[in-house]
């Protein structure tokens, strides 16, 4: 073989292998998650674009403060949330949407006050966790459907990809 064939076969094998890599990262380990609702302003904004890593919650649970990408139990939509609190926690949220986790109140400075419905203490069940949005006036979380199990859990947000612009909602979350 010459020695430019061999040359440009290890060009074109290489060239192959990149694309291999980057589609398999693409497949089992990162994605990329479009924000669509406002229930973690001020953290993340409508529209915000996230990388999520599928395999860091593949076989273990995320930690108290993680957010994370979650399908909603009743009807498998995507979404983004806080988790607040992990199995063998007991976890009640106040009317003004401060979480008391094992009988102390916490310190969240990313959450916006709300004034709701009181939440009675809850003891998570080992294996899942509790979510809530930051903005816990407008969103949809744990108080609304219950603790949310392993295998509910998509991945946990690695990264900031891209602010959306003030005010533009786009459509999609995938």
């Amino acid at each position: 073989m010459k020695p430019r064939k061999v040359v440009q076969h290890v060009v074109e094998l290489l060239l192959l292998g990149v694309i291999l890599a980057v589609v398999g990262l693409r497949l089992w380990v990162y994605e990329p998650v479009r924000v669509r609702e406002e229930s973690m302003m001020d953290t993340l904004h409508d529209g915000d674009v996230l990388l999520v890593n599928r395999l860091k919650t593949k076989h273990r649970l995320p930690e108290r403060g993680t957010i994370i990408v979650l399908a909603r139990p009743h009807n498998r939509e995507w979404v983004v949330k806080r988790v607040v609190a992990v199995g063998g926690d007991t976890v009640a949220v106040a009317r003004n949407g401060r979480v008391w986790l094992n009988r102390k109140q916490g310190a969240e400075p990313y959450a916006k006050p709300y004034y709701g419905e009181e939440r009675a203490p809850l003891k998570v069940p080992a294996g899942q966790v509790y979510v809530l949005g930051d903005n816990r006036g407008h969103s949809e979380d744990s108080r609304d459907y219950g603790c949310i199990q392993h295998e509910d859990i998509v991945g946990e947000v690695v990264r900031l990809l891209k602010r959306a612009k003030p005010g533009g909602r786009r459509a999609g979350l995938r």
